[in-house]
C-alpha cells in the first residue's frame, strides 16, 4: 500500500470526502423548529450560547427573611415549565409546591427547594431554604446578579452567582444611611 500522498490521484477521494455540501445546510422552518422543541430536541449548531437563561439582580425581596426567590412568570414559563413533566406543570400552574434540585456551579453542591407560583401575585417563587442554603450560604447581597438554567436532561436547576455588587459600593451606601 502506497502512502504517499503526492500522487494527486490517490488524495482526491480523502479531499472530496470531506467537502461539506453548504448548499444542503438550511435553516429551519417554524414547523420544524416547533417539533424539535416538542421532542427536546435541537439539529442548530450554536458555536456558543450563555447557558445562564435566567438572570435576575437581586433585590431586598430575594435576601430578606420572607426566605424566597422571585422569578418573572414568562421566563419560568419559557425556561422551565414547558420542559417539565405534564403533571408537574400542572402541579406547579395549581400553586402547589414542586420540589426540585438546585445545584450551585459555584461550590459543587445540590440543594433541594421548592418552585412553586404564587396565585394571587401571578409570579414563581423558589422557596423551602433559599435564605439559609443560598443567601447566607453564599454572602448574597442586593444587586449581585445570579444565574440559572434549567437542565430537562437531568431535570435540575443550575445555579451560579455571575457578579458580585463591589463591596466598597456597599460600603458607601451602608454609610450614607447611617
Amino acid at each position: 500500500m502506497n502512502l504517499n500522498r503526492s500522487d494527486k490521484n490517490e488524495s482526491e477521494p480523502i479531499r472530496t470526502r470531506h467537502k461539506i455540501d453548504l448548499a444542503r445546510m438550511r435553516l429551519l422552518s417554524n414547523e420544524e423548529r416547533e417539533e424539535e422543541q416538542q421532542y427536546g430536541v435541537s439539529t442548530e449548531l450554536n458555536l456558543f450560547t450563555d447557558p445562564w437563561t435566567i438572570k435576575k439582580e437581586l433585590t431586598i425581596t430575594d435576601i430578606s427573611y420572607l426566605n424566597h426567590l422571585l422569578l418573572n412568570t414568562s421566563t419560568i414559563h419559557h425556561h422551565v415549565l414547558r420542559y417539565l413533566p405534564e403533571c408537574d406543570r400542572k402541579i406547579v400552574q395549581e400553586g402547589w409546591p414542586l420540589a426540585v434540585d438546585v445545584y450551585d456551579h459555584d461550590t459543587d453542591s445540590t440543594h433541594q427547594m421548592l418552585l412553586r407560583k404564587r396565585t394571587k401575585c401571578l409570579y414563581y417563587v423558589l422557596t423551602g431554604g433559599w435564605f439559609v442554603d443560598f443567601v447566607c450560604r453564599r454572602a448574597l447581597k442586593i444587586e449581585d446578579e445570579i444565574g440559572m438554567f434549567w437542565d430537562r436532561f437531568d431535570s435540575t436547576l443550575h445555579f451560579s452567582v455571575l457578579s458580585r455588587e463591589p463591596v466598597d459600593t456597599l460600603l458607601a451606601d451602608h454609610l450614607r444611611h447611617q
